[in-house]
């Protein structure tokens, strides 16, 4: 018997070692999918995918932030919060760029 402070052994130790290769099937030793491709591979191409969406979105926030800085900002919002939307709907596609809202969601409520 073992105490909790001794660390486990490998399954490749000297004991039982021809007991544990033969108990490892494939599909255990490396995880598959059905189409038989290795798991750990299916999940590299997501990751890859996912990186260059985070990517893109990164360097899309950081074109808008260059190009739409706190003064232009400010100015919409204070035409919206004043309640001017007549002069605010020309600013309506940079604000929908800005916040991700449609610009027929951004006119909605302008009657």
């Amino acid at each position: 018997s073992r105490s909790m402070s001794d660390e486990p052994e490998s399954m490749f130790s000297s004991s039982n070692s021809s007991e544990s290769l033969n108990n490892l099937s494939p599909t255990r030793a490396e995880h598959r999918s059905r189409t038989g491709q290795s798991k750990g591979l299916h999940m590299l191409h997501g990751l890859d995918d996912r990186l260059r969406r985070e990517k893109a979105q990164v360097e899309l926030d950081e074109k808008i932030a260059s190009e739409f800085d706190d003064e232009f900002v400010t100015q919409v919002y204070n035409y919206l919060s004043l309640g001017y939307p007549a002069t605010a709907r020309y600013f309506d596609g940079e604000l929908s760029k800005i916040s991700r809202v449609s610009v027929e969601e951004l006119c909605r409520d302008d009657e």
